[in-house]
């Protein structure tokens, strides 16, 4: 169970035949709407291709903690 911080989440995607993969650790108390990461820089990739390719947010268990906006 989760207790003093959200269990890491990974952002996956298929980009040009490559499977990446990031993650983060993201505090419990961590207001609605807080900004976590910069998705696209950490990939290394252009924030267009990220919208383009089809980018999403999966997680263990299904539930919704975080949010891309692309």
């Amino acid at each position: 169970m989760m207790k003093t911080q959200v269990r890491a989440f990974i952002l996956v995607f298929l980009f040009e035949a490559t499977f990446c993969q990031i993650r983060y650790s993201v505090p419990e108390e961590l207001r609605k709407g807080s900004f976590v990461g910069n998705v696209a820089e950490d990939l290394g990739i252009d924030a267009k291709r990220l919208k383009s390719g089809g980018a999403r947010i999966v997680n263990g268990d299904n539930s919704e903690y975080i949010k891309l906006d692309v």
